[in-house]
This record gives structure tokens, C-alpha cells and sequence, in this order.
């Protein structure tokens, strides 16, 4: 029975070497060039219509369709339309009438936002001879204010009327939300009706973007920088709003040609250290003034011994506005790399052993130890085993020997034994074994209790270098 070691290698993050051969990466460092620029917070100013969502219950219009306030449709004649007719597109207050709206649709204000302006706008028209005095009215639980609106008797349709309700205090998201709006005919004639064509609240909110984020890591012209480096940045939002980040990775100084672009609300794998919730997406963020982490994924590992640079980018994302960038444009170096090479044959044989018999590769066995060179590094050292195999036969590892069934272990010093339990499954051999250094490896075998053959069988054991 004998084991094999093979050589081979494999390039995924590091290189896989069958029995104790080697996988590397190299590393260069390059000058950097700087870009310093300006930062200046961005302020983002939308404005949004709010539109009666809810008919209050005080409303005896005779009017069921929200429809008819919020749509701008003035092509009837207000001068001799009186009766109420939901399908006429306006909103109809006969005499004695109320109209009464008890809620509006804020939900396209987002809450991190802060409320600069709140106009209402309307248009009406009123039957002649309308000869009433009331005014059109407003409550924010606080009971009823008059506006200045008072419809008359007018020809046609008024132009777009408006009324500063941000001047009276209207000025706040939970305001807005509270807010109903409403009229009453007190019509001191005959039955003559107060038109409505539309009306709504345009809402002008404003959105702070966050400082531009430092670029904590890598720093600005580090070098050794492994090939799934982690990313760490800050940044501060001036309103205090959630933060969400982004990582960009170029290939040139200048910033122009992107090797990778990692935005947290695209893809959250390798974020961590979130430590709120936001509504948009990223739903997992950071509270303003929070290092952001991520760490590079195995799909985009980078190249060996080679210089790149990175932007970190943040954003609000409950806020309007897009993503403020890092003041400049750091550049890195990947690391040179691992390199390990096989100072001995890479072969061991323990010859022919009978069933449960013991035997190892130290000075009191077989004499046979098998050492590594780390070439380049520093480096850790994983290994790992797979089953005996005997042509369609096999011996299964486990940590005591049994039917078709070995127990296999190894050691770093002839001393200290470590038991390949699974198959395949990589266990630490050394960890930050210095370039230059040597690490020997020793072998030890419990034979089965009983075996299908008796032919030799033989196992693929497979170390593993990694950045430490």
C-alpha cells in the first residue's frame, strides 16, 4: 500500500498543489499618482404632487370618486353645470354642501428628506349666480384654518390657484400626513354649485447627499495587498440619514476604465457591519458616520503583482440624489504571491501492512518525511486527502479504522497527529510559514479491520498555500 503525491496546480484564489506543490502570487509595487478635488455636499430638490387619497366622512357631496379632484379636466362649463354628476370630471359642492378630503397620498415623500415648500394649488368654477363666502379650508389636527381661496361667481374657470401652506407652518412630513383639506357652500341664493376641476399639494423636499467617503483600506499606495482585498470606507450623511456604499475598482490612475463595480444595493454579498434598516434598497445600510466593509468575492479576484485603484461612493438611500464618490482616487498592489515548492520526492510507500496494522513516516516507522519550501510568502499551509482507492474499491476515512475503512492521519512534527476525518476537506498544516522557511509533513496509517482487496491501494494528498 502506498500513497501518492502528486503534483499539479490549480489557480483559484491561490494555487492547489497535489502533494505539497506549489501556487503563487506575486506582488509589485508601483508609483501613484493623486487627483485632489473639491468636495461640496449635494443637495437634491424634488417636488411632488400629493394628491387627495381619502373622501372624509363629513363629505355629503353626493361625490364617489376620488378621481374627480385629482385629475385637471376643465371641459365643461362651470357657469351652468349644477347638478352633481360623477362622471363629469369636477368635484361638485351644491349649497350646503361639504367637501371634505381626510387624507393625501404622501408615500413619494421619502422620511429622510427635509420639506422646503407646500403650495396648494386648485381650480374652480361656480354656477352663476354663486354668491357664498366661505373659504376653502385646511386642518393638520390642530382644527380648521381658512385659506385665502374664497370661490366667487366668476366666468369659466379661475387659472391655478394657490396657497402657501409651508408660510402657515405646513412644513413637516408627519404634517403632511395629518393633513385634510375641504369646503363648505353656504350659497345665500338659489341652489348655485361650487366647481372643483382639480386639487393637490405640491410638496418641494430636499435631500442632503452624504460627505465624501475616506478610503480607509487599503490605504493609498499599499502594497501586498492580497487579490480579495476587503474594502473599508466612511462616510457621514449631514441630515444624519442611513448611508449605503458602493466600491469601484479601475485599472488606470485616471479613474476612466472600471475593473469591477460592487454597489451594496445590487448585491449585498461581502458587505458587512451593517447596523440599520433602510426602506429602499440597500434594506440592510449603515447609520451615518459607520465604516462600511466589503470584501472582495472569488469571481473577481484580481491579478497578481498588479496595481489598481479604487473609489468608494455613498449614498442616502431613503433620500433623493445619487451617490457621492471618495475625494480621490487611491491606488493599490496586489501581493507577488505564494510560492511553494516539494524538497523531497513526494512519494511515500508503507509496503505491504496486514489489517490493523500501525504505521507512520517518522524517524521510527518508514523514515520517509516529505517537506515543503515556501518560496515565496509568507504563507499558510492547508492539506488535505482523498480516499484510498484500490480500482473500483475503496477504503473510506474516518477518525477509527473499520470495515474498508482507514484511519489516516498527519503531522507537522512527527508529534502531534491530526486525523483526515472527511475526505477532501482541507485542515491546517502550519499557518504564516516565512518565505525561505521549509515545513515537513509526517503520515500515519491504522490499517481496516477487513478489506474487499488485497491488492495496493493508494491516496492524492493535496496542500494548499494561501495568504496568510
Amino acid at each position: 500500500m502506498c500513497t501518492k503525491l502528486i503534483y499539479q496546480i490549480e489557480k483559484i484564489f491561490y494555487l492547489f498543489i497535489i502533494f505539497l506543490l506549489v501556487s503563487s502570487w506575486f506582488f509589485l509595487t508601483w508609483p501613484n499618482w493623486n487627483d485632489f478635488r473639491l468636495s461640496v455636499d449635494k443637495v437634491y430638490a424634488t417636488d411632488t404632487n400629493i394628491l387627495p387619497s381619502t373622501i372624509g366622512a363629513s363629505d355629503d357631496t353626493g361625490e364617489t370618486t376620488i378621481n374627480e379632484i385629482t385629475t385637471d379636466n376643465s371641459s365643461v362649463n362651470p357657469d351652468t353645470l349644477s347638478a352633481v354628476n360623477t362622471n363629469d370630471g369636477t368635484y361638485t359642492v351644491d349649497k350646503s354642501n361639504t367637501m371634505h378630503f381626510s387624507a393625501f397620498n404622501t408615500s413619494a415623500i421619502p422620511a429622510a428628506n427635509s420639506i422646503t415648500a407646500v403650495v396648494l394649488h386648485l381650480q374652480y368654477g361656480a354656477e352663476n349666480g354663486y354668491n357664498g363666502t366661505n373659504s376653502v379650508w385646511y386642518n393638520i389636527g390642530a382644527g380648521q384654518t381658512n385659506t385665502t381661496i374664497t370661490p366667487t361667481d366668476i366666468s369659466g374657470w379661475s387659472s391655478d390657484i394657490t396657497y402657501n401652506l409651508y408660510a402657515q407652518g405646513v412644513d413637516t412630513l408627519t404634517e403632511l400626513q395629518n393633513l385634510q383639506m375641504g369646503f363648505t357652500s353656504n350659497d345665500g341664493g338659489g341652489a348655485d354649485a361650487v366647481h372643483f376641476d382639480y386639487l393637490w399639494v405640491t410638496v418641494t423636499h430636499t435631500n442632503t447627499a452624504p460627505s465624501a467617503p475616506s478610503q480607509n483600506n487599503p490605504t493609498n499606495g499599499q502594497t501586498g495587498v492580497s487579490t480579495t482585498p476587503t474594502f473599508t470606507m466612511t462616510a457621514t450623511d449631514p441630515d444624519g440619514n442611513n448611508i449605503g456604499y458602493k466600491v469601484t475598482i479601475y485599472s488606470n490612475s485616471a479613474c476612466t476604465t472600471v475593473v469591477s463595480t460592487h454597489d451594496q444595493a445590487v448585491n449585498s454579498t461581502g458587505w458587512a457591519g451593517t447596523n440599520s434598516s433602510c426602506t429602499a434598497s440597500p434594506n440592510s445600510c449603515y447609520t451615518s458616520g459607520t465604516q462600511g466593509s466589503f470584501a472582495l468575492q472569488a469571481g473577481d479576484v484580481l491579478t497578481v503583482s498588479t496595481q489598481y485603484w479604487w473609489k468608494a461612493s455613498a449614498k442616502d438611500p431613503d433620500g433623493v440624489g445619487g451617490f457621492t464618490d471618495s475625494a480621490t482616487c487611491n491606488s493599490f498592489t496586489t501581493n507577488a504571491g505564494i510560492s511553494i515548492s516539494l524538497s523531497t520526492d513526494g512519494s511515500v510507500s508503507f509496503g505491504g501492512l496486514g489489517l490493523e496494522a500501525i504505521s507512520d513516516t517518522t524517524a521510527g516507522g518508514i523514515n520517509d518525511v516529505e517537506t515543503v519550501s515556501v518560496d515565496s510568502g509568507p504563507a499558510d499551509l492547508n492539506i488535505k486527502s482523498t480516499v484510498f482507492a484500490e480500482g473500483a474499491n475503496t477504503w473510506t476515512l474516518d477518525t477509527t479504522n473499520g470495515s474498508n475503512q482507514v484511519q489516516w492521519e498527519f503531522s507537522p512534527d512527527g508529534s502531534s497527529w491530526t486525523t483526515f476525518a472527511i475526505a477532501d476537506t482541507e485542515y491546517s498544516l502550519a499557518t504564516n510559514v516565512s518565505q525561505g522557511n521549509t515545513q515537513d509533513v509526517y503520515f500515519r496509517i491504522n490499517m481496516p479491520i477487513d478489506t474487499t482487496s488485497y491488492n495496493q491501494y493508494s491516496s492524492t494528498v493535496t496542500i494548499v498555500a494561501s495568504t496568510p
